[in-house]
């Protein structure tokens, strides 16, 4: 039998990158994260990103975000904290 080495375990927490963004530039609650496709925003995008901490609920949930890791969703909030500084510094450019 072949086993899947996975990089945490179900219930640890996650911290992903994410849009907060409507006609007003301002929700509650995100739109979508970072770097997936963005239906609910608005042209031109008012929104504005966060880190946000979140759990894995199941092995699906990691499965499914795993093409995100380093990328909009992290194991760590430094991880993610870093990358976001690395996003709005490359926009200001």
């Amino acid at each position: 039998m072949n086993y899947i080495k996975l990089p945490c375990n179900v219930g640890d927490s996650y911290f992903r990158i994410e849009l907060f963004c409507d006609e007003n530039g301002y929700l509650e609650e995100p739109t979508h994260h970072w770097g997936s496709d963005c239906y609910y925003c608005c042209e031109p995008c008012n929104g504005f990103l966060k880190v946000s901490e979140h759990k894995f609920n199941s092995i699906i949930d990691i499965l499914r975000l795993q093409e995100y890791f380093g990328k909009s969703v992290f194991l760590t909030r430094e991880e993610a904290e870093a990358k976001l500084k690395e996003l709005k510094e490359s926009e200001e450019k």
